[in-house]
């Protein structure tokens, strides 16, 4: 027989069975949802359930064109518009779909994720740098903190790429935005190194310290012998943009 506990944890589930299905119905019916197999992906996974049972039933006032003839987003069409936008903004930095989804969960659970649930609307030209400071700081948190961890052995490294972590400013978003260039290009140049890469955006343990170490040397060094390469990418990709 079920007790008043399990009828309210039952509650919950269908509250929560329910949102979901809502956003999976939004998702497959949007004309604009640009990775809808991705976000169906991670829907149908629970990576995004603690963001799915935080929407409330506020709407989100925007500005009328022609797209969003309504006027307002409901919460869920917001926070599917933002996660959109944060996926092809980290496809854009890493240039790896498989990558991406290897390492999604990563950049999402951590403490600037909650910008998923921000009411700023991100189709406001206004809010683009605010939207992209706090992708990047989910995308650079857990390579942020593995650096401070392993500065010390990395010493010569961050040297040469002129990471100066004890004069980085988290609250800068000049600071930040260098730090994820950075990353990216670590990423683009080491493709082949892909089971490495996932080191880069894992927290640092006990456990994994001296082959997150490994990894993190070799991805350096390997960027470092390519950075004349990429100076030249960089502007020929500005000179096409």
């Amino acid at each position: 027989m079920l007790n008043i506990i399990d009828l309210e944890d039952k509650k919950t589930d269908n509250e929560y069975q329910l949102k979901k299905k809502k956003i999976l119905r939004i998702v497959l019916n949007s004309k604009y949802i640009q990775n809808k197999n991705l976000i169906f992906t991670f829907l149908l996974g629970d990576t995004l359930d603690n963001y799915i049972n935080s929407l409330d039933d506020n709407k989100v006032n925007i500005k009328i064109n022609t797209v969003i003839k309504k006027g307002y987003f409901t919460s869920e069409e917001q926070f599917l518009s933002i996660l959109d936008s944060f996926i092809t903004y980290l496809s854009n930095i890493l240039n790896n779909i498989t990558l991406l989804e290897k390492i999604f969960s990563m950049c999402v659970n951590n403490e600037h994720g909650k910008v998923l649930l921000s009411k700023k609307y991100i189709f406001d030209n206004d809010n683009i740098n605010y939207f992209y400071n706090k992708f990047n700081l989910m995308i650079i948190n857990n390579f942020y903190n593995n650096l401070l961890i392993l500065k010390n052995e990395l010493t010569y490294e961050l040297d040469t790429i002129d990471i100066d972590l004890n004069k980085f400013n988290i609250n800068n978003s000049k600071d930040v935005k260098k730090i994820t260039r950075i990353l990216g290009d670590i990423c683009f140049v080491n493709t082949d190194r892909e089971y490495m890469l996932l080191s880069l955006f894992n927290s640092i343990n006990k456990i994994n310290n001296k082959i997150l170490l490994d990894h993190f040397e070799i991805l350096i060094s390997n960027y470092i012998k390519n950075i004349k390469f990429l100076v030249e990418y960089h502007k020929l990709k500005e000179s096409i943009i």
